[in-house]
């Protein structure tokens, strides 16, 4: 008989042992062992941290074995300048050998009702789009790179700095640059200036591998510091193989600037390889390489996902961002509201009256899961002019309220 818990200190080698069987093999039966040891690794660092709780695991046990695990961490992100604890979910992970029985669905299904009693109002997870959809997951979070040849930029630019190895004292600029590069983003992982401690502390840990730990090498951190002495932009690489270097994250401070380090990252570091620039194509490098003759590519444009779990909670942190969106403009008037229109009866969703935008709650809990999906991407901002077709109402109105944007977190590190 199968039985499902949380799991206990004593669980850890089991589960270490579980996540390394489970994604030794994927979903179509290919076995890559390196796969199963960098997971093992990545969780190995993530559940030795300070803080990390057991309990957060839930587990499906059969005879003393462990057959599924679905794990949950958690996040403070910022949706325009408001926190909200969105937790994120990793692993979720099932035997090979007891795999399509449902286990790990049922873990995942408890782990979500275990958030929603902690008052958590949404999660989030990178995973397989055939998968978590049918547990209401609304794939909204892309993977952006852009991609610039070797020897193929385009033009000519002045560098005006240079980079160098970063040191402790340049964590806070570091930190403040990549909180005003990130302000325009509906997802932001919060960082203050003990993350990025921890970060350098863990430069160069053990037996740590390149693709999941942060920040393993030292010298793959670097700071752009402009003829003046000043840090204005950082990036973070590995090189992988095929002539390949990946800028995992980046930020600069000003498009001059981004251009440059693009420009001098790629001749001076790495003229004979393509450069793999993570973020969207509005982050400043990506842009800058894209000018500089780079392309724009989405690599995984439904790996990341969503999942509202309560609603009314949600709500909650997000009438105060609706209020200040349209606090300015004298397009919204007491009484405006929008319908849905895919409802046998069309209803008043959002209505504003004399004390701002409220929502009607009752009808959210009428809608099915793929209407819900629906508005779970109208909040996002991450729609398209079909989905604004199944509203009734000035799609001028939707978008002041909803604005369409790139909703990111830097998916190497979204765990820590």
């Amino acid at each position: 008989m199968v039985c499902y818990r949380h799991a206990v200190a004593n669980d850890l080698e089991p589960l270490l042992d579980l996540i390394e069987r489970g994604f030794s093999v994927n979903s179509d039966s290919v076995v890559d062992r390196k796969q199963g040891k960098e997971h093992r690794v990545l969780f190995s660092y993530l559940y030795a941290k300070k803080g990390w709780d057991p309990d957060w695991v839930y587990l499906a046990e059969q005879s003393g074995r462990l057959l599924a695990a679905v794990g949950v961490f958690p996040q403070r992100l910022f949706f325009d300048g408001v926190e909200i604890p969105v937790w994120s979910v990793s692993p979720v992970v099932a035997d090979p050998d007891f795999r399509r029985k449902g286990y790990a669905g049922a873990c995942l299904n408890q782990a979500l009702e275990g958030l929603k009693g902690r008052g958590i109002p949404a999660v989030f997870l990178w995973g397989a789009p055939k998968y978590y959809p049918r547990f209401g997951f609304v794939p909204i979070l892309p993977r952006y790179k852009t991609k610039l040849a070797r020897g193929k930029i385009i033009g000519k630019v002045e560098n005006k700095g240079g980079f160098r190895e970063s040191k402790i004292e340049d964590l806070p600029l570091i930190g403040s640059i990549y909180n005003s590069g990130n302000e325009c983003y509906w997802l932001q992982p919060k960082r203050d200036l003990k993350w990025w401690q921890e970060r350098f502390k863990e430069m160069g840990i053990k037996e740590a591998l390149l693709k999941e730990v942060p920040f393993p090498e030292k010298e793959n951190l670097l700071v752009w510091e402009n003829n003046k002495g000043e840090v204005k932009g950082y990036l973070n690489f590995l090189e992988e193989p095929d002539h390949k270097i990946v800028i995992n994250e980046s930020a600069a401070g000003e498009a001059d600037t981004a251009m440059e380090m693009v420009t001098s990252f790629a001749a001076e570091f790495f003229p004979e390889k393509t450069l793999h620039f993570r973020g969207t194509p509005i982050h400043s490098l990506n842009a800058a390489a894209y000018r500089l003759g780079g392309t724009h590519i989405n690599p995984a444009p439904l790996a990341g996902m969503v999942k509202i779990i309560d609603w009314s909670k949600f709500i909650d942190y997000l009438l105060p961002i609706l209020n200040e969106r349209t606090r300015s403009l004298t397009t919204f008037k007491d009484g405006d509201y929008l319908e849905l229109d895919f409802l046998a009866e069309r209803q008043s969703w959002i209505r504003r009256g004399s004390k701002g935008w409220e929502i009607n709650l009752d009808l959210i809990a009428t809608l099915n899961p793929e209407q819900q999906k629906l508005l779970t991407k109208l909040v996002f901002g991450f729609y398209d002019s079909i989905d604004l077709s199944l509203f009734h109402t000035r799609s001028l109105m939707i978008r002041r309220l909803f604005p369409m944007k790139y909703p990111f977190i830097w998916d190497n590190n979204y765990l820590y």
